[in-house]
């Protein structure tokens, strides 16, 4: 039964990570991905199975709601690094960001988009460092024994950290 949830969360990391931003994209949800894009969204999958796979070498038991909880750390850890990388930058790294929909909602911080894109990344981790401190508690509380619903609750984590790292996945996308 082990291997048969490890390679559930492979498919189902493949699915969110690969073909639902093909998709978003294919029918106009997203900016039109260009192939470079394709090929960070194959690594970025590779890698995450890379890190299933090692982990569960190392723990030899799968768990989703710990996935979700590594999600949003590699969250926090990714958007502090871009973060970092756009302060110290001469350029805008997210120059290909459209300026629509949410993110016009950023205008109000300064005309240029430079400093919009470094306040996006800045509450981009700061919201993965409160869903990863929430992820952390969902997880404790699904290893206690005595929570209810604690499929629920690992399915709510899986779901957090893969929100959390879609977002970042689809600013990583933009950067171009």
């Amino acid at each position: 039964m082990k291997i048969w949830k490890l390679l559930s969360a492979v498919a189902v990391d493949g699915v969110l990570f690969v073909l639902l931003p093909f998709l978003f994209s294919r029918y106009g949800l997203i900016a039109q991905l260009e192939g470079k894009a394709y090929v960070v969204l194959f690594v970025t999958w590779v890698g995450l199975m890379l890190k299933l796979f090692l982990g569960d070498i190392i723990s030899d038991n799968f768990e989703y709601h710990k996935h979700g909880y590594d999600f949003c750390t590699l969250t926090m850890g990714t958007a502090l690094s871009m973060f970092s990388l756009q302060l110290l930058s001469d350029g805008d790294l997210l120059s290909k960001l459209p300026p629509t929909g949410f993110l016009a909602a950023f205008a109000f911080v300064s005309p240029d988009p430079w400093k919009q894109h470094t306040v996006i990344l800045a509450l981009l981790f700061l919201a993965a460092c409160l869903a990863s401190f929430g992820t952390a508690r969902l997880s404790r509380s699904v290893n206690d024994p005595r929570t209810r619903a604690r499929a629920l609750l690992a399915g709510l984590n899986f779901a957090l950290g893969s929100g959390a790292f879609g977002t970042y996945l689809l600013l990583l996308l933009a950067k171009g």
